[in-house]
This record gives structure tokens, sequence and C-alpha cells, in this order.
């Protein structure tokens, strides 16, 4: 009986923002800042991963939930019209699983997309592949930075036996492998995935390092920054310290920020990049990569933690700026124009996509997914995008592609 009630109070709240006069018409309640929809599928469920603005289109990686086929579309940011579909991987090799669209990145017109050992660069204007390539083995993660890199991990025996960290330029797609971490003893060895970045003209990567056991008694971890350019290994910092074994390994998504290397598991780390030196940690507790990473900007670390609060930290002193309860775990961080968006799930089940001010951590805006009464469900996909020029943010429930409009 009292979970009914709670299902009809949520019911009467979300009904209470929508505005019979919005033009919009797509079978979901909506509210004033819901500006446009666009129905993606009638009966299937999607997992919309990612969604990226580029010029004039916004582009989305799409996965159906129940053949777990993958493809990417992309639509004129503001008809909604589609401009292009690829689904090169789908029809050359018949891979089902959700990498492809889970980790793509854009720069230079460039899409970037990988999945185990195969990765593609797309260009963005037309849906037409560039570049394709195929190595003898990988692993799906990878990431870009502040350079034109790709940074990635390759391995051998599974993570056991050896970890290599690799980059490739996103121009070629061809990855070359840069620093190896062999198993040398008992403890078996394992990394996190290479952040490329620029800095004072030359490219690196920074990555982590970890001898493990499988009880997880025991966890080595150590920081590595390697310089591209030069082609060397500037450094390997001290272990790294963790409250306890069961906290993880740190540096799974490093950032970089005026000279400092961010690091996350149930705490927050900064190393100066110019030698490897620890200069704070701060312990909170819960994790703050279970459902999303660290976002940098403007000499601030912006984090959500799993005890469903949002934090920004002084990159070089760790001093908290601010504390925010966000009533849910978020989702990754997107930082525009000094204001930070991200979604929050709440323990309920209701999603809300929250604007808030980058430098005081106030809500400036909180907004309910919208109701689907075929479906009794209104949530948020964890991926969004705000568009740089119009501040309009493009999120996604699981049919539908959403744009936002939280202008005066």
């Amino acid at each position: 009986m009292k979970n009914s009630l709670i299902f009809i109070g949520l019911i009467i709240l979300i009904a209470c923002g929508t505005n019979d006069e919005n033009p919009v018409s797509s079978g979901l309640d909506l509210s004033p800042h819901l500006v446009d929809t666009l129905l993606l599928s009638d009966n299937d469920y999607y997992f919309i991963e990612s969604h990226i603005i580029h010029k004039e289109n916004v582009i989305l990686t799409i996965v159906n939930y129940e053949t777990r086929e993958g493809w990417i579309d992309c639509y004129n940011k503001n008809t909604l019209e589609k401009i292009w579909s690829w689904q090169e991987a789908m029809d050359t090799y018949g891979i089902p699983a959700r990498g492809f669209v889970n980790n793509s990145f854009l720069k230079n017109g460039i899409l970037c997309i990988k999945q185990n050992n195969i990765s593609y660069g797309i260009d963005a204007n037309t849906g037409k592949t560039i570049w394709e390539n195929r190595e003898e083995s990988g692993e799906s993660s990878f990431k870009l930075g502040t350079s034109e890199y790709l940074g990635g991990i390759d391995f051998d025996g599974m993570f056991h036996d050896r970890y290599i960290a690799e980059a490739a330029n996103i121009n070629d797609g061809v990855w070359k492998h840069y620093f190896t971490f062999n198993r040398e003893d008992t403890l078996r060895v394992t990394g996190g995935t290479p952040h490329p970045f620029k800095w004072n003209g030359k490219d690196y990567i920074t990555f982590v390092t970890t001898k493990w056991t499988p009880s997880a008694q025991t966890r080595i971890n150590k920081l590595n920054l390697y310089n591209i350019t030069d082609d060397r290994l500037e450094w390997t910092s001290d272990t790294i310290p963790l409250y306890h074994p069961l906290s993880g390994t740190p540096g799974v998504q490093p950032e970089f920020e005026d000279g400092q290397i961010l690091l996350a598991n149930d705490a927050i780390y900064s190393y100066n990049i110019e030698d490897g030196s620890l200069e704070w940690w701060e312990w909170y507790g819960n994790s703050f990569v279970f459902s999303s990473h660290l976002t940098t900007a403007n000499n601030t670390v912006y984090a959500n933690n799993g005890d469903q609060y949002f934090v920004g930290l002084d990159v070089h002193t760790g001093q908290e700026k601010f504390r925010t309860v966000t009533g849910g775990s978020p989702s990754r961080i997107v930082y525009n124009n000094g204001k930070c968006y991200m979604s929050s799930v709440t323990v309920g089940g209701t999603n809300q996509l929250m604007v808030i001010d980058a430098e005081t951590g106030e809500i400036l805006q909180s907004e309910y997914a919208p109701f689907r009464p075929e479906d009794l469900k209104w949530t948020f996909e964890g991926a969004l995008a705000v568009d740089p020029e119009t501040e309009r943010v493009y999120t996604s429930d699981h049919r539908y592609l959403l744009v936002y409009d939280f202008g005066e």
C-alpha cells in the first residue's frame, strides 16, 4: 500500500509539471522546458549511450536492448531531421555488444569508436568511414583528451599477465604500444585506460598500473606519465594510497587540469605533472566512479558520489568549494559556460535532469523525466550533450530524443 501511494504521488508530481499549451506532441507528459522530442522507436527499448553535438547536428549512439544491435544516427539539432546513419560494424562483423556505442569520441570532425580490438574513425559530417583498424587483441575502453590522440588498452591473458598502454592518432587510427607492464611474480597485473592530453606543446598519456590478488587483499597501484612526443616514460609515482583494499583501482578514467592529474575511487587524488608527487587526496567513503567519472574545468574537479551528492574541489588544494545533495545516483557531468549538467536517478526510480552552478553548486534547474503512460516509466539515459551555442540540452529516455531549453 505504501509503495502504491508513493507511485501515485510521483505521477501527480510529474503531471503538475506539464504544460497543455506546449506545441510538442509525442505522447509524453511535457514541461515548458521540453521544447522538442523525436520518437526513436515504436516498440523497442533502446540504450542511447552518448549524445554528441557537431556543428548543426546531434549524433546519437544507439543499442537495441533485445537484439544488442548497435548503430549511430545523426540528426539536425534544430529540425531533428535524420542526416545519416552508420551501422558498418554491425554489417561487417555482426557484433551485438554495446561497446561500439559506449566508447565514442569526437574531435576535429572525426567520430572515433572502439570495441575490443576493432576501432573506426567516421566523418561526422557525412557518416562515411575514414579509417578502420583491427588489432590482434585489445580492450573496449578507450579515451579522448585534449590532444589528437586516443588512449587505449591492449592485454595478454585477460589482464592477468600483461597490461599494455597504447595510443592512436585520431586522424589515422593506427595504434602504437607505448608502455608494457608484465607479470613478474604471483601478483596479477592490470591497469586503467590511458588519458591523453597536451601540455606545454607536447602530447602525453597518463595511466594507472595495478598489481593485485583475486582475494582483493592486495592492491598496489601506481600512476604513470608517458611522453608521446619524446617517446619516453617520464615517471612512475609512489604507491597510490588506499583507505582499504576494497577501495578499488583509482584512475580508471583519469583527468588532467592545469598541471594536475586527477584520479578517483572512494577518494579523489591530485598529482603534480612535473614529478608525479601526490599533492593531496581526500577520502569520501563511497565511490566517485560507480555511475560516472571525474570532470574538470576552470581549476576545479567535479565529481558525483554514490552517497547522492555532487562536489566541486580546487584541483591544487583539494579544498571543497561546494557539496550539493542530488538525491540519487548521478550520471556523467557535462560542463558548459559556468554550469554543470547531469541526470540523477532517485531511490524511487524517478529521474531528474539537473543544471547546477559550477561555482557555487546551487541547483538552478531540476526537471523530472517525462512520464510514458504506456510503459509506466520516467527515466533519462545517463548521457546528455549541451549545445555550446544555444545551451539547449539533448538527452533521451529509452525511446525518445529529448530537447530541453532552460533559457529565460
